[in-house]
Formats: structure tokens, sequence, C-alpha cells
């Protein structure tokens, strides 16, 4: 039997290997502004949640123009993320959770109707009973999400699992009394994982270890 029967995933840089469209996209949006590219570990330095904070840190002292930013975040993202895909041995590992019976839902900070699209041209919709977004584009929290979606589920905290690369998925996790496993492929640092008092995987299949499957 494994270990949880609930698992909560997300979605960008964790089942999704995005963080090098996401870094292009921000560096075409520094260069139309004649500011010098980042490096992937300037990028983890700045990552934060909201994505606002991250935008603030990025332009600071200057105030950024939210909505010009978000808009050309997404236009360069949609066009660089077709060179990476699903993180490796995600779908593998998706498919022998839904062998196993395991319930999985994707509980993410990213536009609800661009996530389900994404899901669906990766192929891998049907592996979950639930893909829960944000209303909007400015990747929210996403505690209320996951809480409705456990709610309605009648998911057991004690038998549900979250797993994310982010801070920010330890922090909601611990504020719904589940689990967490941690992934250092995606938009944080391992350094900054590992002071959560979270295990860290990574590569997505060792999840299965953990799970015991």
């Amino acid at each position: 039997m494994a270990r949880f029967d609930c698992v909560l995933w997300d979605w960008n840089g964790t089942l999704v290997n995005d963080v090098y469209a996401a870094l292009e996209s921000v560096n075409d949006i520094l260069a139309r502004r004649n500011r010098e590219p980042i490096d992937l570990e300037r990028y983890y330095s700045l990552i934060a949640t909201p994505i606002t904070l991250f935008y603030e840190r990025l332009f600071a002292p200057e105030k950024p123009d939210f909505s010009a930013i978000f808009r050309e975040f997404h236009e360069g993202y949609d066009r660089y993320i077709s060179k990476y895909g699903l993180a490796c041995g995600a779908r593998e590992t998706l498919e022998t959770l839904c062998r196993a019976g395991v319930r999985q839902a994707v509980i993410s900070s990213s536009e609800s109707a661009r996530l389900l699209d994404q899901a669906r041209a990766f192929g891998v919709d049907g592996f979950f009973d639930r893909i829960a977004g944000q209303d909007g584009f400015q990747a929210g929290s996403k505690l209320d999400t996951a809480r409705e979606y456990l709610r309605s589920a009648g998911a057991a905290p004690e038998r549900t699992l979250m797993i994310g690369d982010l801070e920010h998925d330890a922090e909601v996790a611990r504020a719904l009394g589940v689990c967490c496993l941690l992934y250092s492929g995606g938009h944080q640092s391992r350094r900054v994982l590992e002071r959560m008092g979270c295990p860290v995987i990574g590569r997505i299949p060792e999840a299965l270890e953990y799970i015991e499957l």
C-alpha cells in the first residue's frame, strides 16, 4: 500500500521543465529595456511569490509596469517552452501513480486556462482529477486553491503529499497540514529548498520511492 493516496503537484518548474523558458523570456524583457541579462544563479536569488515581488527586485529602484511585463513574459514563454517540455520522467511517474490508484491534482499559481491548455498539449491532463490554477496571470497563492480541492475531494491531510519546486510549496503544505516533497530542478536552488526542512529530490521519479511505490 502506498504511503499516500493523494498527490498535489505543482506545475511550472516541477512537472514542466520550464525554468530556462522563463529565464529566456525574462532576459528578453530586460533587453527591451536596455538592461543586462541575468543568469540562472541571479534568477534563483530574485525569484519570489507573489511574482510581482520578483519583478520589483529585478527592476529596483524603478517601479515595474506589471501589465506590460506580464504580457511580454507570457508571449516569450510561449515561444520558448516548446524547446523544453515535461520534466524528465514526469510522464512515467504520473502514469505509475495513476496505475496504483493514487489520486492526483495540479495545484498551481498559473492562470487556469493556460494551465489546462498546457496539460492537454503535453498529453497528461488525463492523469489528474483536477487541474486547478488562478483567475489571472500574476501567479497568486496556491493555499486557497489547495484547501478547496482537499475539502471537495475529501482527501485526508495525513495521506496527502504536495510536490513542488519552491519555498512557497513548503509553506502551503505546512498551512494545509500535509507532507511536502521539494524538487530541485525547478525555479529555486537546492540550497534554498533544503532550508525548508522538507525532503528534496533531484529527479521527479524519486518521488515514487518517497511515496513507497
